[in-house]
């Protein structure tokens, strides 16, 4: 029953008996017409395809989502269209209350994939994890594929998925398997399954890290030497910084041996709001790779030895991620008048074809006094600096 407005406040879903077939949905939505957690990207066969996925209509009370809608641009950004991603809630004719963490890839054909969490309000985290194909771009899709159903008392997060540049039907994803409720210091797993057929079938899941505290936020990087990286952070350390670590796959994701490099660590300490000072929830690292020369590149939120303010750190790797340079500094933000206008977070990292490295940040330097607080995003190519 549920179709798309579209409208100007962004309000997507709409129910032909008044929200009755959706069971639990509606309950517990604070941010109506809400857009978060934005995943974007260029198809790598054409750069004028763009192609975005958020979710959509956050619930406050237990997290995620009424579902996931993407939108996508065949003219360089000029304009867009959207539709919703089927079967992830029952807004989208699927069986599952909720869905979160949405994450796109495009594959080496140019064909779309969007990975998804879907679960119920009573079990929160546990759920599937599901994926969508997109043969003509996103502006259809395919119903999802069960990746892996969790059985209670399992809970899963923090879900991203990775197209192998060269093998277009070679899919990757990762995400954290916790033991326990992941609002408590926990052991569990960061694991991997693999598809070879365009998303139709997958692998068992196989573990890459397993610790206490859990690894999350993983990223798949697939390098020109066809081996596999998997980056994950640590979810808590109490007293230390949360360290970004790295592992290597060089049979598909297969097995993942030895310890994992750190590369460093990411703080514990939140960012605030100039206005009244709330806390932020921000995703705190991002990597790439330059698929001429093979170097890693990974920028944090880092506060070089200072209790305050966050900035943007910048490591590199020219041996397949075993070693990493010393952080450095890479934000401008300039020195205002109290901390919050200084911070710098939520960067992110990109190489272009020609080895030019660029990366985005945002910051609150040109916040005016008052509420609400507004905040700026910048992008600096690190060639010029």
């Amino acid at each position: 029953d549920a179709t798309e407005e579209g409208g100007a406040n962004g309000e997507i879903f709409r129910s032909s008996d008044g929200g009755a077939s959706w069971t639990n949905v509606t309950a517990g939505i604070d941010h109506e017409g809400s857009r978060i957690i934005i995943s974007i990207l260029v198809d790598p066969t054409d750069p004028d395809h763009i192609a975005a996925v958020w979710k959509q209509d956050r619930y406050t009370a237990g997290g995620g989502s009424r579902g996931h809608v993407a939108g996508v641009s065949f003219d360089g950004g000029a304009t867009w269209e959207s539709t919703v991603i089927p079967g992830l809630t029952p807004c989208s004719g699927g069986d599952w209350e909720r869905t979160t963490d949405p994450w796109l890839a495009f594959g080496a054909n140019g064909d779309l994939y969007s990975v998804s969490l879907s679960f119920d309000s009573e079990i929160p985290y546990g759920g599937a994890i599901l994926v969508n194909r997109s043969t003509d771009g996103g502006r259809t899709w395919n119903d999802p594929v069960v990746v892996h159903e969790a059985p209670e008392p399992e809970y899963n997060d923090r879900e991203t998925i990775t197209a192998d540049p060269v093998e277009a039907c070679t899919i990757y994803t990762t995400w954290t398997r916790f033991d326990q409720d992941p609002v408590m210091i926990t052991t569990g797993d960061v694991v991997f399954s693999r598809s070879t057929d365009c998303g139709s079938t997958w692998t068992e899941p196989v573990v890459v890290h397993r610790s206490r505290p859990v690894g999350i936020a993983a990223q798949i990087v697939v390098s020109p030497d066809g081996a596999l990286l998997a980056f994950f952070k640590q979810t808590r350390r109490d007293g230390e910084e949360r360290p970004i670590w790295v592992k290597r796959s060089t049979d598909g994701g297969a097995t993942w041996p030895g310890e994992p490099t750190v590369i460093d660590g990411a703080p514990l300490s939140v960012l605030v709001t100039p206005d009244e000072g709330r806390n932020i929830r921000t995703a705190s690292y991002d990597v790439a790779v330059d698929r001429q020369s093979g170097d890693l590149y990974v920028v944090w939120e880092h506060l070089f030895g200072e209790l305050f303010p966050h900035r943007v750190a910048f490591s590199s790797s020219n041996d397949g991620g075993l070693t990493w340079s010393e952080p450095i500094r890479v934000d401008q933000t300039p020195p205002g008048s109290s901390f919050p206008l200084e911070q710098a977070f939520l960067p992110s990292v990109e190489v272009s074809d020609d080895g030019t490295i660029g990366v985005t940040f945002y910051n609150f330097e040109n916040d005016s006094a008052g509420s609400p607080s507004s905040d700026s995003v910048y992008f600096l190519n690190l060639c010029d600096q």
